[in-house]
């Protein structure tokens, strides 16, 4: 059971809220009390908190996050309270899913369509219906307000891993100077630099290497990754800083207060594994709709991402919906739990944001081809 359902926002769009709200609760200690030291305002009536709550995040490329828009960042982050654990699970944004907010039609698209037709409210119904989830918070921001966070934190620690990936990133990070007006430099060289706001950003838009839109969502998990632990550690005045300039321009559900309260709750909390929805999958090309991540099959996956975000240690019981769901996307595309396709990406993330047994080879499989198109 949800014994609480407001907590603090943490991530790709999720990390800038958490930072925002570390920053807001030092600031309210700042200017309450004078008189005490931050350490001892800080452990002052921390609430406690226990059970699971489940928050999404989304990442717009619009100029203003409460615009509608695709959503190219669709992130699930699963807090355990009991156990001080957070897990995050990228939603493939060409994932096949019912994405009509209407509630009497049906209407299966890529995932990322369902913020453009709804907004937050069409998004997070989507996931609901389809996944079994409750969403109990969400936060949307676009990549400058992303890019903003990273260049106040001071950067982040990125390995560029081969020179196919170190050319997508220098073209990204051109076209990311353009449309934020800045001039963020070009990377020289592969191996591991800290990169400022607009070149981490450039970083998690690259698809074209091996590993297609897949790679993509991890390089987006390994930034998220590395913003929440440069923000754990940041100074309280780095952290005011950072609420003052970016929170402004986050769309969420969560009160300035309801934030303070988490963050001293949270503090403590890791960041252990982390992975890409839907675990067992396959890309196919349906006509107008293009190349859609078919869930192989859905039902299947449900029951898989309960235990990876649950940890349920008996089988999950899919919905009536989610089950009238799968049969849909099987009668649309023909593709059953066994035509599931083996990648690089079936397994989850170590917190480095790699994959624990399996690295994308320079071989990309079908799967991957149609996923980077």
């Amino acid at each position: 059971m949800r014994k609480w359902k407001k907590i603090l926002a943490a991530g790709a769009a999720v990390t800038v809220t958490a930072a925002s709200v570390s920053a807001c609760s030092f600031q309210d200690i700042l200017s309450n009390n004078n008189n005490s030291s931050s350490s001892s305002a800080e452990e002052e009536d921390s609430p406690s908190y226990t059970g699971h709550t489940t928050i999404a995040f989304y990442g717009v490329d619009n100029r203003n996050s409460k615009d509608k828009g695709r959503s190219d960042v669709i992130m699930l982050l699963s807090i355990d309270n009991d156990s001080q654990d957070i897990k995050v699970v990228s939603v493939y944004r060409d994932t096949f899913l019912n994405v009509t907010p209407d509630k009497d039609t049906v209407n299966f698209e890529k995932a990322n369509a369902a913020y453009a037709y709804g907004g937050v409210e069409g998004a997070n119904s989507m996931l609901e219906k389809s996944l079994d989830l409750t969403i109990d918070n969400y936060a949307t921001c676009d990549f400058g307000t992303i890019a903003k966070t990273i260049d106040i934190l001071g950067g982040v620690p990125i390995n560029i891993s081969s020179k196919e990936e170190l050319g997508y990133l220098n073209k990204y990070i051109s076209n990311t100077n353009k449309i934020l007006h800045t001039k963020s430099k070009h990377i020289s060289s592969t191996g591991k630099h800290t990169l400022d706001g607009v070149q981490a950003v450039a970083y998690t838009r690259i698809r074209y290497t091996a590993g297609g839109d897949y790679k993509r969502a991890q390089r987006q998990r390994t930034v998220f990754s590395q913003i929440a632990k440069k923000a754990k550690s940041a100074h309280f005045t780095t952290l005011i800083k950072l609420m003052n300039q970016v929170y402004p321009n986050i769309n969420t559900n969560l009160k300035k207060s309801e934030m303070l309260s988490m963050v001293k709750a949270m503090r403590g909390y890791s960041t252990n594994d982390m992975r890409g929805f839907p675990f067992k999958r396959a890309a196919v090309t349906l006509g107008s709709k293009g190349s859609v991540v078919v869930p192989c099959d859905l039902s299947t996956n449900v029951k898989q991402l309960h235990k990876f975000l649950y940890g349920a240690d008996t089988a999950y019981t899919v919905s009536d919906t989610v089950k009238e769901y799968s049969q849909h996307i099987i009668n649309e595309t023909g593709l059953t739990c066994s035509s599931a396709e083996s990648d690089a990406f079936d397994s989850k993330d170590s917190a480095s944001g790699k994959s624990a047994n399996k690295t994308p080879s320079a071989k990309t499989s079908s799967t991957e081809k149609k996923a980077a198109s």
